[in-house]
């Protein structure tokens, strides 16, 4: 892995995933399936979604059914952007 200025250990060797021709080293979107052909636990997919939503992450909705990389994800998905601003006034 060729050395990346954003993720080095102490003894200044590259660490993490090799991000390739991603500018960002994680993605710009998650996706919480709601459906049970792609989410095994319904209840727990709400409870992250309540989590986030607790913690300043805005969660919003598929308004339609979506196709990402070959699966398709009904309307009423939830997704979200991991490096959307949050509130940290509260910390």
């Amino acid at each position: 892995m060729k050395n990346c200025e954003y993720f080095v250990n102490s003894a200044g060797e590259a660490i993490g995933r090799v991000r390739g021709d991603n500018k960002n080293f994680f993605p710009e979107y998650y996706v919480i399936p709601t459906n049970d052909k792609e989410q095994k636990n319904n209840y727990e997919a709400h409870k992250m979604v309540e989590y986030l939503l607790r913690n300043g992450v805005k969660v919003e909705q598929t308004t339609k059914n979506i196709n990402v990389n070959g699966t398709m994800y009904p309307k009423g998905t939830g997704d979200f952007e991991p490096c959307k601003k949050r509130n940290f006034e509260k910390a």
